[in-house]
């Protein structure tokens, strides 16, 4: 009667299909081709997405922030001018 060993090694070695190593390498080089692929469409994108982000703020900003001349930004006050004295910073 084989002893508990051997029974375990014969049976795992049932349950493993053996490897095949034919096309591995190739597998592996496909993954990786389409990996950097996919990488660069994914900066090429992102870039996109910035730059458009970009232009769509500055856009909102210059619209939101423009002056028209017909807009009187303080109302009627006109600001008082102070008495200008040279050296004196505070």
């Amino acid at each position: 009667m084989p002893g508990f060993d051997e029974r375990l090694k014969r049976h795992l070695e049932r349950l493993a299909s053996p490897a095949d190593p034919s096309g591995a390498f190739d597998r592996i080089l496909e993954r990786k081709i389409r990996r950097r692929f996919v990488r660069r469409v994914q900066a090429v994108g992102l870039a996109f997405v910035v730059f458009a982000a970009t232009v769509g703020g500055t856009f909102a900003l210059v619209r939101v922030f423009r002056s028209d001349s017909s807009t009187d930004r303080l109302g009627h006050i006109s600001p008082t001018p102070l008495p200008v004295t040279n050296g004196r910073i505070v």
